[in-house]
């Protein structure tokens, strides 16, 4: 299915970096998109998988892309980090 391709897709990504936050952005759109109404608790579990990655690794843009997203599609709450 499109949607498990593009969650490897975004996994790799953030797995060896490079992207820019505009990348990261498009493809977690692209995500959204082709999830159903079903998988679309899944699309923000992965986002929010995403930003921890960037979190840990110190991609403060990514961070910021992902927390956006998470904004839009996720509401307010869901867009900021759990306290460590």
């Amino acid at each position: 299915r499109a949607i498990d391709l593009l969650r490897a897709d975004l996994e790799e990504r953030v797995t060896v970096g490079g992207e820019t936050a505009a990348d990261v952005a498009f493809r977690l759109a692209q995500l959204l998109e082709a999830a159903g109404p079903s998988d679309h608790d899944a699309a923000v579990a992965r986002a929010r998988y995403a930003r921890d990655i960037f979190l840990q690794s110190g991609k403060q843009p990514k961070v910021e892309a992902v927390e956006a997203w998470l904004a839009e599609h996720a509401g307010p709450a869901a867009a900021h980090s759990a306290p460590p």
